[in-house]
């Protein structure tokens, strides 16, 4: 289990994640990378993905090592196929959340067109699992944005009864 805790403090915003044997990563940030790791929160609990951001931050990787380019690579280094997977989806939320009608955004059709140019395959049922990404990212960002300045947020990874 990863504890995850979101700090609102003025301009900037605080993630800490903690690690069952109490080793932590942490980093200052803007409200947006806030919005977007809890939407990686609902994708990688939801899907079940072990082997994406969170989980490899339990695993033992830094927040700052996701920025490592590889030489030879756009690419991040050495990252796991659920990765790139779960990139690609909480991107294509992220951009449904800014657009001003997101009902005319083509989220599933972006999100299968994306991966099939990256050669990546979805799991079974993911249409399933997207409908339910999207209400449990809402409600986390909602719960976000009620926070007033100094107060947090708190999670663990993987979200208790997200797993279909």
């Amino acid at each position: 289990m990863l504890n995850l805790k979101f700090t609102k403090s003025g301009s900037e915003c605080l993630i800490a994640y903690t690690r069952a044997d109490g080793s932590s990563t942490w980093d200052k940030t803007h409200n947006f990378f806030v919005e977007h790791d809890l939407t990686h929160l609902a994708v990688e609990s939801i899907f079940g993905f072990n082997s994406a951001f969170f989980g490899l931050i339990e695993a033992g990787r830094t927040i700052q090592s996701f920025e490592e380019k590889s030489p030879n690579d756009h690419r991040h280094t050495q990252l796991p196929e659920q990765a790139y997977l779960t990139e690609i989806i909480v991107g294509h939320l992220d951009n449904l959340r800014r657009m001003a009608a997101p009902d005319e955004y083509p989220l599933k059709d972006e999100i299968l067109r994306a991966t099939e140019e990256a050669s990546l395959n979805l799991p079974s049922g993911w249409e399933q699992k997207l409908a339910m990404c999207v209400k449990t990212a809402e409600n986390l960002i909602a719960e976000w944005c009620e926070l007033a300045t100094n107060q947090s947020l708190e999670k663990t990874f993987p979200l208790p009864d997200s797993r279909p």
